[in-house]
């Protein structure tokens, strides 16, 4: 494989012998327009160079931004899921909460119907015996 150099030598060459059968105006005049082409070539690949850079810093940038965009979210992320499982904790204390008064209010049902019923008993004992009484009241009469 040629180098470099070894290139631009050999076409340093062909020009040689093609400018050597040609009038000297011609001569200037390919030099002149091989100038300019060098210049062209030269300036493309300052434009090309600047248009890198400028995708370089570009991707850098963009790639910053979308890095800390995900982190960003990733905390978002991570305060809502503790703030859920954080109110998922309070939801189901309050449940639990819920459950032993709804425990505590049937205990107090259950002995106040207990209650009702002790008394219900007292009342159908002191009628019968007020009817014995009344009973007896008539019978000694």
């Amino acid at each position: 494989m040629k180098s470099r150099l070894q290139e631009e030598e050999s076409m340093v060459e062909v020009l040689a012998q093609i400018t050597a059968h040609l009038q000297t105006e011609q001569v200037e005049h390919i030099q002149e327009l091989l100038n300019r082409l060098r210049d062209a070539v030269l300036n493309s690949l300052a434009i090309d160079e600047e248009k890198e850079q400028e995708n370089i810093r570009l991707y850098n940038k963009l790639s910053g931004e979308i890095r800390s965009s995900l982190a960003q979210s990733t905390r978002s992320f991570q305060e809502l899921e503790a703030h859920f499982d954080q109110k998922e904790f309070e939801l189901n204390s309050k449940k639990l909460a819920v459950r032993e008064v709804g425990e505590t209010l049937q205990d107090r049902n259950d002995q106040r119907q207990f209650i009702l019923d002790r008394v219900q008993e007292a009342q159908k004992l002191l009628n019968d015996n007020l009817d014995r009484i009344a009973r007896w009241s008539v019978e000694s009469e």
